[in-house]
């Protein structure tokens, strides 16, 4: 089985390639690109915005924070079809945990139904689940906060350049510090 390069998903089937690179979907291809050009990006600048993001109010209920990627785990079955999936939600504790219980019941009502492997995975998918509601919101921005920071200036980036490109700069050294969102 494959693994998605961006958000180490399992791919059965499909899913899209660049390169030796293969990706689950276009969504994740796309994140991958633009944290790769977000590689010039100096680490502290990542780090800062991903303290910002996670000292920020949570996107789904607006509460405090702090805010991390918190995943929900599901797993769904119909005779010899199974379908896992891992979906990530930045939000604060509370949402998290609402988003996990929810993975957690469509894995114990939609999982067992499929031989072998609705069998097989709905356990691991629901321990999935209890663990990381157990977890919670890591102390620090996680490895996954911190990617997705990463994008977000990579997009930023991109859009800066594309921008000087249209009033004609085309030289990056005389761009000089305005590329750095």
């Amino acid at each position: 089985m494959a693994q998605c390069a961006s958000c180490g998903t399992m791919i059965l089937f499909g899913g899209e390639r660049f390169g030796d690179l293969r990706f689950c979907n276009k969504a994740c291809l796309g994140q991958s690109v633009m944290v790769n050009y977000g590689e010039e990006i100096p680490p502290e600048i990542v780090a800062q915005r991903a303290l910002q993001i996670r000292e920020g109010s949570c996107p789904n209920c607006n509460g405090s924070g702090p805010i991390d990627l918190q995943f929900g785990h599901t797993i769904v079955s119909v005779l010899v079809m199974t379908q896992w999936n891992t979906k990530p939600l930045l939000g604060c504790r509370s949402c998290g945990l609402t988003h996990q219980l929810k993975s957690f019941a469509i894995c114990l009502f939609g999982g067992w139904w499929g031989f072998p492997w609705g069998l097989i995975g709905t356990p691991i998918q629901l321990i999935r689940n209890l663990a990381a509601a157990y977890r919670g919101v890591p102390a620090e921005p996680s490895a996954e906060l911190r990617q997705l920071a990463l994008a977000e200036l990579g997009a930023e980036l991109d859009r800066k350049t594309a921008e000087f490109a249209a009033q004609g700069v085309v030289d990056a050294e005389a761009m000089g510090d305005d590329m750095i969102p």
